[in-house]
């Protein structure tokens, strides 16, 4: 069916043809500062809070941000599932029985058996070592409960559990912390999402008129290779001129199925989430891009 402006894309049946979110699987979506990485992971989130579990057990969620506070992380959040803007929700927490009520209808929404932990770590260097043990604090509550994904905002920020080798590049160290990362998923046997940052070369050529690739980035590549799944984020910053952000997901690797699916979607960031793209989109901001390239050529005099 064609896609209309505004129907809702869920994270689980948008990517359900690469299986985004499976036991033992880490998945890292990697993109260039603004391009909605963070907000990428909250609609996963989001999205595996609300989906039904047939296990029978109680599931844990777990969203560990190094960037943005519990407080900020839990608005984004009610903001994907509710369909109300961030800085509404802002207004009214206010307001303690508004706060109430938006929360009762938060988890109104939510899996019965699905439990979400927001957990903020300091902003400072930490091992995967710390992931675990606050998810066995939580196991510990709950001692009959399954881990059933574990999302990290974002991976950059940690540092390998055996820094003996002080003399490997910061981007091999991230290797490392995408295979410790590997080894927590299998230890739990659940899934691993998280999101990471593209070098200064990639984020110069996403700037451009082409959409940059991994072939394009060099150690952004190194850093993340050893994933399951590595999804690149292109944004079109389309927002002022057509009222819309186009963002691009492109499954450039996947080692359990065919590489090379691109979707398309609209970005919201008032919402945290993203929506289905008009089919036309393409070519709208293909037109635009081709329009701001000739304006930018030298006319004859």
């Amino acid at each position: 069916a064609a896609s209309k402006m505004g129907e809702e894309v869920r994270a689980v049946e948008l990517f359900e043809h690469i299986r985004f979110c499976e036991k033992k699987r880490v998945a890292i979506a990697v993109g260039v500062s603004g391009t909605g990485k963070s907000m990428f992971l909250c609609h996963c989130v989001a999205e595996y809070f609300q989906q039904p579990k047939y296990n029978k057990k109680t599931n844990l969620l777990f969203y560990f941000t190094f960037e943005n506070s519990q407080e900020e992380t839990f608005i984004r959040v009610i903001a994907n599932v509710l369909e109300i803007a961030i800085d509404d929700i802002k207004v009214m927490v206010k307001d303690p029985d508004e706060k109430k009520r938006l929360v009762s209808e938060f988890y109104a929404k939510k899996d019965p058996d699905t439990i979400l932990k927001i957990i903020e770590l300091p902003p400072k260097k930490h091992s995967m070592a710390t992931v675990e043990a606050e998810i066995r604090k939580e196991l510990h509550k709950y001692p009959d409960a399954e881990v059933y994904a574990v999302a990290l905002d974002y991976i950059d920020k940690m540092i390998p559990s055996d820094m003996s080798n002080k003399t490997k590049r910061y981007d091999q160290q991230l290797g490392d912390v995408v295979d410790d990362f590997k080894a927590l998923t299998r230890t739990f046997e659940c899934a691993g999402l998280s999101v990471s940052q593209v070098n200064r070369i990639g984020a110069k050529k996403s700037k451009g008129d082409e959409s940059w690739n991994m072939t394009d980035i060099g150690g952004s590549w190194e850093k993340v290779e050893n994933a399951d799944i590595i999804l690149l984020i292109d944004v079109e910053n389309m927002y002022d001129e057509l009222g819309y952000n186009m963002v691009i997901f492109r499954n450039e690797k996947h080692r359990y199925a065919k590489d090379g699916a691109v979707i398309t979607s609209i970005m919201r960031p008032q919402y945290a989430r993203f929506y289905d793209a008009p089919d036309n989109m393409i070519d709208q901001v293909n037109s635009f891009k081709k329009g701001a390239k000739d304006s930018r050529a030298p006319t004859d005099t």
